[in-house]
C-alpha cells in the first residue's frame, strides 16, 4: 500500500483451485462468520475515516472536530474509534442464501478433460491466452435455471458447426466465447457472445441459439436473446460492439419495492434482487424523503433508488453518465406513472456543480449517491459540500476504501466551509454471501444539525412512590 495507510480490503482467505472455491471463497465459513467478518469490514471503514480526519487536522495543526474524540464516540453508542454508531449488519434471508444471482455470465471453452463445456473460468493457461473453463454445477450463487441454461449452451457447442473461439499471440480463431443471463424471478435475458459472423453464417449461427435455448423440455422461459459481436482478444467487450435482438422481447422486467423496472442486456441493476429490496429500504428511511425535499440521485443508472424515493419527495433528479441509462431510467418512470422526475446525462462532476447553483432556494435537498468502484469524483464532492441546501448524503458503497478516501473530503473542517458534514449512521450489507465482497451504507448530516451526544440530557429521576413501587 503505496500511501502507508491500512487497506479496509479483507484478506484473501487461502483455498484450493477449483471454481467452487474462486467463486464463493467464504464457502466453508458459516454464514453467522460470514456476517462476522464482514461487520468487522466495515467497522474498520469506519475508523479509517475517524482517524484520518483526526490525523489529518494534527498535521494541519488546527482543531480535530469533536465527533473523532473518544468520548464522542462513546456517548452515541459508537465502537472505540468509531465516529458513529453500526447498525446490526444486514443479511441476505436464509432461504435466498443460494441462488442469489440475478445476472451471471458463463464463458464457453475447454474443460481440463479437454471437453467443451460452459461455466467458470477455473484458471488462465501458462501461455496467458487459454481458458480453462469448469462447470458451475456445484457453485451456490448461481440459480438452478442458469445451471440448466449452461447445460443448453455446453450442448449446443459441442454439436455446432461453429467451433470455439480460441486466442493466441496475434492470432484468433472461431467463434463461441460466452454466455450472460438475467433472471427476474420468472423469465430469463440471454446474451451470447461470439466472434462476428456475415450473411448466410450468421443466419446459421442465430438459428441455432434460437433453437437451443427455447426448448420447452428445458424449462427456461427464456423471453429475450441478444447476439453480441466481440472479435478483440479480451471477454470484456468494447461499448460499440454490435448488440443485436435476435428473439423474442427486447428488456426483462424486474420488480422493486412494488415498481417495475425493464431493463436491457447491458443495463446497471443490482445482482441480488432480495437483499437489494432490504438495502434500499434502508438507504430511503436514511433519507428520509419528504413533500418539500428535492432527492439529488448520483449515479443513478436505470433509476431504480431515485424513482423509489419519487413517491415520497416533492422531485427526484437523477445523474448518470451512460445515455442508454438515462433512457431507462426516463421510461421506467413513465412505466410507472411517476412525473415529478428528471434525469441528466453526463458526467456527475460536469453536471452537478451547475445544476446545484439552479436549483430551486425553497427546496430542502437530500442526496443519495451510489458511486462505482473508485468512488466520487473530487468535483463532485466539492459541489455536495458547497450546496447550502443540501442537508443529507446517503452514501451506497460496494467499495470501502474509496468511501473512507471521499468521507474524509466531505467531512475535513475548512475555513471556507463552517457547516461540513459529520457521518451519523453506517450499515453493512451483504449482498453477495460466500464471498468476500460487502456495500456499506453511511449517512452524513450538515454538523449544525447533528446532536452533540456528550450533551444529551440525563433521564429524569423516577418519582419517589414510583421509585418504590415494587409490584
Amino acid at each position: 500500500n503505496k500511501s502507508g495507510r491500512k487497506s479496509t480490503e479483507m484478506a484473501d482467505p487461502v483455498y484450493p483451485g477449483d471454481v467452487l472455491h474462486k467463486s464463493a471463497p467464504l464457502i466453508e465459513w458459516s454464514y453467522e462468520q460470514q456476517l462476522g467478518m464482514k461487520s468487522t469490514h466495515i467497522k474498520t471503514a469506519v475508523r479509517a475515516f475517524t482517524k484520518q480526519v483526526a490525523q489529518k487536522c494534527k498535521d494541519l495543526n488546527q482543531p480535530e472536530p469533536s465527533w473523532t474524540s473518544h468520548a464522542w464516540s462513546k456517548a452515541s453508542g459508537a465502537p472505540l474509534g468509531c465516529a458513529c454508531p453500526l447498525d446490526d449488519i444486514i443479511g441476505t434471508p436464509a432461504d435466498s442464501l443460494e441462488g442469489y444471482r440475478n445476472k451471471c455470465e458463463f464463458s464457453i471453452g475447454w474443460d481440463a478433460n479437454g471437453e467443451v463445456e460452459c461455466g467458470f473460468v477455473q484458471r488462465i493457461t501458462d501461455d496467458g491466452f487459454g481458458r480453462l473453463v469448469a462447470s458451475c454445477e456445484e457453485v451456490p450463487l448461481v440459480p438452478q435455471v442458469m445451471k440448466r441454461l449452461c447445460q443448453a449452451v455446453r450442448d449446443c457447442a459441442r454439436t455446432s458447426k461453429f467451433a470455439i473461439f480460441k486466442r493466441g499471440k496475434g492470432w484468433k480463431s472461431g467463434f463461441w466465447r460466452l454466455v450472460m443471463a438475467r433472471f427476474s424471478g420468472s423469465e430469463l435475458l440471454v446474451m451470447v457472445q461470439t466472434a462476428t459472423a456475415t450473411g448466410e453464417e450468421k443466419e446459421q449461427l442465430c438459428a441455432e441459439i434460437r433453437a437451443a435455448l427455447t426448448q420447452e423440455s428445458l424449462q427456461l422461459n427464456v423471453v429475450s436473446i441478444y447476439l453480441q459481436f466481440n472479435d478483440e482478444v479480451s471477454d470484456a467487450a468494447r461499448p460499440t460492439a454490435p448488440l443485436e435482438l435476435i428473439y423474442g422481447q427486447s428488456q426483462l422486467r424486474m420488480k422493486l419495492l412494488g415498481l417495475a423496472f425493464d431493463i436491457g442486456p447491458l443495463s446497471f441493476y443490482q445482482a441480488n434482487s432480495i437483499t437489494c429490496e432490504l438495502l434500499y429500504g434502508r438507504a430511503l428511511e436514511w433519507l428520509q424523503p419528504k413533500e418539500e425535499v428535492a432527492v439529488l440521485d448520483v449515479c443513478c443508472g436505470v433509476g431504480t433508488i431515485g424513482l423509489c424515493a419519487s413517491q415520497k419527495c416533492r422531485k427526484v433528479i437523477g445523474i448518470e453518465l451512460v445515455p442508454e441509462a438515462v433512457e431507462s431510467a426516463k421510461a421506467n418512470a413513465a412505466l410507472n406513472e411517476i412525473h415529478n422526475t428528471e434525469w441528466t446525462v453526463g458526467k456527475a462532476e460536469d453536471v452537478l456543480p451547475k445544476l446545484l447553483e439552479e436549483m430551486d432556494p425553497s427546496l430542502q435537498v437530500s442526496a443519495v449517491v451510489d458511486p462505482p468502484r473508485p468512488g466520487l469524483h473530487h468535483v463532485v464532492l466539492r459541489a455536495l459540500r458547497s450546496c447550502s441546501q443540501l442537508s443529507r448524503i446517503v452514501y451506497v458503497s460496494c467499495n470501502p476504501d474509496s468511501l473512507v478516501e471521499d468521507v474524509v473530503k466531505l467531512t475535513m473542517p475548512s475555513e471556507n466551509d463552517e457547516d461540513p458534514f459529520v457521518p451519523v449512521r453506517a450499515v453493512a450489507v451483504d449482498m453477495f454471501p460466500h464471498t468476500l465482497h460487502c456495500e456499506m451504507i453511511l449517512l452524513l448530516e450538515r454538523m449544525s444539525q447533528v446532536k452533540d451526544p456528550r450533551k444529551t440530557e440525563a433521564p429524569a429521576a423516577a418519582p419517589a412512590d414510583e421509585a418504590t413501587n415494587d409490584t
